[in-house]
């Protein structure tokens, strides 16, 4: 059956090649796989097993109140930072340090433990390390065994020891060791002393609150008798009444004001007066802009003072003695009212003082009673939570000897080893495959061909060593397909010479060359077959054959000649000849057609003897086992136009 193939556009190699490469050497990569897996197994069995224990926990974080909020001063505390208080801070870095450390190995023994305390005093350094640093010039520093000591066991401890917080702050932690029980046993030592560490911080806490209110309150205490003594002193001294006295000041004063502005205004008006007269020549006019820039002339207190008649529409000019006599008196009144007015507002002033330091006293006396009434109330509640301490803190899981190691990972290894495995051998496989350079498709092996017809060589396969003479009768249509086509290109050609190759193919060329033989000699063609295989030797021929030149026939069978050289040489040897290409062209004068056949690099050779008049070539190749190189050489002596590829 024909099948035809599409050259790639590239020569890159594709993703399905890659596969098939690796496919070609499964049994490579599962080797690989199972040594990976092996590997893995040997790790897991001789690599140091440690155990992780898990206690879970919660410290008190619930907020305490310091202070009772049954009233006000709860919010007045609330505002000065004394009211509740929240704290569920963990100490991390403390537990992680040294001191603590140090603190709980009095409960665990880490110096007695060979996992936290590997140090060895009589230990020696490396003869190459040492030649090393003496080279680079590296000191060594000689720190003391006790030091030594400690940093092992710290550097130890804060590898193995994990603190995390879950979702609902809980603590979750976690000691690894490589005794199971040991590994329970300090992680429960350690919860226990992290949980006894945060009560004797709210302990001490509590304390130093305590101690500083009650220094407070004592200040505070001391503040209040004093403002009261200042109080009290004032009051004697003072009165106890300083706001009446201020406001009694203060009418009096505004009363004295009034009057100095009245006679003030009644002064000025008998000054304009006294001068409207002195002139001696008085209008109607004269009275109309004494009105309009003193009002107070009309108003009936004005004309009293002058004896004038009190209606308004009645207006008599007075005797100028009499105005002067009343403006000398009004003149002394302004200025007794005026020493009155300075004087009242002497005395405004000092009461106002007065005022002014007693509002002072009070505000301090209430200030001190309402800083004493907080703090009173903030020591009680200190103190009930000082003598009553309750204990928020709740241990979820104590951490029990863990039955499997969680490291190493033997699920983890064990994947990791066949992964690596798979990966090592297709590496090698891709490797071996690009070194073998044969073909691993027949998608690659139809591109390098380049030929015009491509067949599957399975249907010519059963006619291999057959004997020319059983050929006709074991040809089936399948077969008669193949042959068809490739006689029809043999044809098309026009060549008498038609090479058959065959390269690291289980259908050798000798046989395709035979099967085509006795396929065409229905058509009454004359055919010599020609065998250049190397190692061949020649056979004892009879002497009736006729020779044609340098070439014996072996036998006929009908119209189909086998030919060899009759030199002692083999056949392949025989190309070598000066003579060879015209004693093959001698051979056209007797023959229709001569096919040429050769395997593997005595094709080659055969095809680069021929490459200067190129037949009609036909090559067998099968995947996996024909080299691309050797392929592209031959079609590059003599192009291809039949493959037959298995």
């Amino acid at each position: 059956m024909q099948s035809n193939f599409k050259s790639p556009a590239n020569d890159e190699i594709q993703l399905k090649d890659i596969f098939i490469r690796i496919w070609v050497h499964k049994l490579l990569v599962a080797c690989s796989c199972v040594f990976g897996i092996f590997l893995s197994i040997y790790v897991v069995s001789n690599a140091k097993k440690e155990f992780s224990s898990t206690a879970v926990f919660s410290l008190s974080s619930e907020k305490t109140s310091l202070l009772s909020t049954d009233n006000n001063l709860g919010k007045l505390a609330s505002i000065s930072g004394l009211g509740n208080i929240k704290d569920n801070s963990l100490p991390r870095d403390e537990i992680m340090g040294r001191e603590f450390i140090e603190l709980l190995d009095k409960s665990v023994d880490f110096q007695g433990d060979t996992f936290f305390n590997n140090y060895n005093p009589n230990r020696k350094e490396s003869a190459w390390k040492s030649v090393i640093k003496n080279l680079i010039g590296w000191q060594n520093t000689h720190n003391e065994d006790d030091e030594s000591i400690w940093q092992g066991i710290t550097n130890t401890y804060r590898n193995v020891v994990e603190i995390t917080l879950s979702l609902d702050d809980s603590i979750i932690l976690t000691v690894t060791h490589e005794d199971p029980n040991r590994s329970a046993e300090i992680t429960n030592s350690l919860m226990e002393k992290i949980i006894a560490l945060k009560k004797e911080r709210e302990i001490n806490k509590q304390k130093q609150q305590l101690s500083y209110l009650s220094q407070t309150l004592a200040t505070a205490n001391g503040d209040l008798v004093k403002s009261q003594s200042n109080l009290k002193n004032f009051t004697v001294k003072n009165s106890s009444i300083p706001d009446q006295k201020f406001t009694v000041k203060s009418l009096e004063l505004d009363a004295l004001r009034a009057q100095l502005n009245r006679t003030s205004q009644i002064h000025d008006a008998l000054a304009k007066l006294s001068s409207l007269i002195g002139f001696g020549s008085i209008k109607e006019d004269d009275y109309q802009s004494l009105r309009e820039a003193f009002p107070i002339v009309d108003q009936v207190s004005f004309r009293r003072v002058l004896g004038q008649s009190e209606i308004i529409s009645f207006w008599t000019w007075p005797e100028k003695s009499t105005v002067n006599t009343v403006y000398d008196s009004l003149t002394e009144r302004r200025k007794r009212l005026e020493a009155l007015v300075n004087v009242a507002e002497t005395e405004a002033l000092r009461a106002a003082e007065t005022l002014e330091k007693f509002a002072m006293l009070q505000r301090q006396v209430t200030i001190s009673e309402a800083t004493y009434t907080v703090l009173i109330e903030q020591v009680k509640a200190q103190s009930m939570v000082a003598g009553f301490r309750p204990d928020s803190s709740r241990i979820f899981e104590y951490a029990s000897p863990p039955l499997t190691a969680s490291f190493p990972n033997q699920k983890l290894i064990l994947a990791s080893g066949g992964i690596l495995g798979l990966l090592t051998g297709c590496i090698i496989a891709l490797m071996m495959a690009s070194l073998r350079g044969v073909y691993y498709s027949k998608e690659d092996l139809a591109r390098d061909a380049q030929a015009n017809l491509n067949f599957k060589a399975r249907t010519l396969k059963k006619l291999r060593d057959v004997p020319i003479i059983k050929f006709e009768s074991l040809l089936n249509k399948k077969s008669l397909a193949t042959l068809r086509n490739i006689a029809v290109e043999i044809n098309s050609n026009n060549k008498a010479e038609v090479l058959f190759t065959s390269l690291s193919s289980q259908l050798k060329s000798k046989d395709v060359a035979y099967a085509m033989a006795s396929y065409m000699q229905s058509d009454d063609l004359k055919i010599a077959l020609i065998d250049f295989t190397k190692n061949k030797q020649t056979p004892n021929v009879e002497n009736n054959q006729k020779p044609y030149g340098l070439f014996t026939i072996l036998h006929n069978e009908a119209k189909i000649s086998v030919l060899l050289p009759s030199s002692s040489l083999s056949s392949i040897e025989f190309i070598g000849r000066r003579d060879f290409q015209s004693q093959l062209q001698s051979l056209q004068s007797n023959f229709d057609l001569i096919f040429l056949s050769a395997d593997n690099d005595d094709a080659i050779s055969l095809a680069s003897a021929l490459s200067n008049s190129p037949p009609t070539h036909i090559t067998s190749a099968k995947v996996k086992r024909t080299k691309s190189e050797d392929l592209t050489k031959l079609q590059t002596l003599i192009p291809i136009q039949g493959l037959l590829y298995e």
